[in-house]
C-alpha cells in the first residue's frame, strides 16, 4: 500500500470492533457494579491485568431506551452528540450489538480514580452546569431525560497538569426527541431536579451562590426569555427558585417556594 492510499473506513471500523470483541471474550468481571434484570455494569479485567467497564443490556433493557422511539443506536448517538453540543465529554466508549442475553454491550474507558462533582474545583463545577444550562436551546434535537440526572452522573478526572476534565459516566442512553413532551413541564422539572442536586450534592454553602448563579446566567442565555420570565409556567417558577438559590437562600419547605 502506498503511502497515499488510505483504509477503507468500513474496514478499520470492522477491525476494530473485531479486536473489542475479542478482549471482551478474554476479559473477566471482577467486580459487579450494578446488577438489575435489564442492565448489569461490571468492571472487566483482561490477562495483561488492564480494565474497562462492561455494561450489557438485556432485551428488557433495550426496550426502556427505546420506549420514546428511537432505536438503541439512534439514542446513544444522540446522548453523545446532545452532550457534545454543550461542551460536556462522554467517558470514551464502543458500543455493539452481540448475540446472547445483553444484546448490547458498551465498554468504556475504567477511571477508578474519578471524584465527585462535590470534590472539584468551584471553577469545574461552574463550567458544568453552564453546560448542562444549554442542554434546552429551541434548536436542541434532543432531551436528556430526567432519570439521567442524578449527583453520580458526572465526575471529574484529574490531569497531569493539576486540572480536571469532567466526564459524564453513567452511558445509560436515556434521550427523548425534544418535540415528544411538553416543553415547560419538562424544562421546569429538569430545572428543579438540576437546582436540588446542585445545593444538596455538589456544592456547599461557600460555592452554592456562585454555582447556581453560573446556571442561571446559562439558562437565561439559553431558553426564550418567555420561558424563564415572571412565573407563570413550571420553568419559569422552577427558574426563579434557582435565583433564590444563586442568592443563598433555599426556598424549598418556605413560603416563597415558587413550585409549591
Amino acid at each position: 500500500m502506498s503511502g497515499a492510499e488510505t483504509l477503507d473506513p468500513q474496514f478499520q471500523a470492522d477491525t476494530m470492533m473485531s479486536v473489542l470483541n475479542e478482549r471482551l471474550a478474554a476479559a473477566s468481571p471482577v467486580e459487579d457494579l450494578s446488577v438489575h434484570s435489564d442492565r448489569i455494569l461490571q468492571v472487566m479485567e483482561e490477562p495483561d491485568g488492564s480494565r474497562f467497564v462492561r455494561r450489557g443490556f438485556t432485551d428488557e433493557g433495550v426496550s426502556y431506551v427505546q420506549r420514546s422511539g428511537l432505536s438503541f443506536r439512534e439514542a446513544w448517538e444522540g446522548m453523545e452528540d446532545t452532550y457534545a453540543a454543550v461542551g460536556v465529554d462522554v467517558v470514551p466508549s464502543f458500543i455493539f450489538e452481540q448475540e446472547g442475553e445483553h444484546s448490547f454491550v458498551v465498554i468504556s474507558e475504567y477511571v477508578p480514580d474519578a471524584v465527585d462533582v462535590s470534590e472539584l474545583p468551584t471553577e469545574e463545577k461552574v463550567k458544568l452546569v453552564q453546560g448542562l444550562g444549554k442542554l434546552f436551546k429551541p434548536e436542541a434535537e434532543y432531551w436528556p431525560s430526567l432519570e439521567a440526572l442524578r449527583a453520580d452522573t458526572f465526575k471529574g478526572v484529574e490531569q497531569e497538569d493539576g486540572t480536571f476534565r469532567v466526564l459524564m459516566m453513567d452511558t445509560d442512553p436515556f434521550v427523548i426527541p425534544a418535540p415528544s413532551l411538553a416543553r415547560d413541564e419538562y424544562v421546569g422539572q429538569y430545572i428543579k431536579k438540576l437546582s436540588e442536586i446542585l445545593w444538596d450534592d455538589w456544592c456547599d454553602q461557600d460555592d452554592r451562590g456562585e454555582v447556581a448563579a453560573a446556571l442561571v446566567i446559562s439558562l437565561a442565555e439559553s431558553l426564550d426569555e418567555e420561558e424563564y420570565a415572571g412565573m407563570h409556567n413550571t420553568a419559569s417558577r422552577a427558574f426563579m427558585n434557582l435565583h433564590m438559590m444563586s442568592n443563598g437562600m433555599d426556598p424549598r419547605g418556605t413560603g416563597v417556594d415558587m413550585l409549591d
